[in-house]
């Protein structure tokens, strides 16, 4: 099977009422991120509102992520809901202090302490919710 070149995996679960999306793709191209951030937002517009996006499988963003991450945090703001990043590695944080973004943003070292952020503590891992 021939692999779409914007194809990107990306794991969901979840924990009480905090999902976690994982991107699985070690290079987030620009054709790719838009599309993990829209299954967010269909999350959201779905009616889950607490949202850990995990960083941990990422070793490589895009220069458009910072805008992409605002526009994301500001959407899902706008429909009560918010988002925290995890395990984002230095070269993606360096860009976000590069465009002077890295307040506004909630950043933790791994998904557990994102998760526990939001007062939930860290219960038994369900299913995964989806897989795109």
């Amino acid at each position: 099977m021939a692999r779409n070149e914007h194809q990107v995996v990306v794991k969901v679960e979840q924990f009480h009422n905090v999902m976690l999306v994982t991107p699985l793709s070690e290079r987030m191209e620009l054709a790719q991120v838009p599309i993990v951030f829209e299954q967010v937002l269909k999350l959201c517009h779905g009616g889950k509102r607490m949202f850990v996006v995990d960083f941990s499988h990422v070793f490589w963003v895009t220069p458009s992520m910072p805008g992409i991450l605002v526009d994301l945090t500001d959407k899902i703001g706008e429909l009560g809901g918010e988002v925290r990043l995890a395990a984002m590695n230095e070269q993606a944080q360096a860009t976000l202090e590069i465009f002077k973004i890295r307040d506004r943003f909630m950043l933790f070292d791994n998904a557990d302490e994102a998760i526990a952020s939001f007062g939930n503590g860290r219960p038994a891992r369900r299913d995964v919710y989806a897989k795109w």
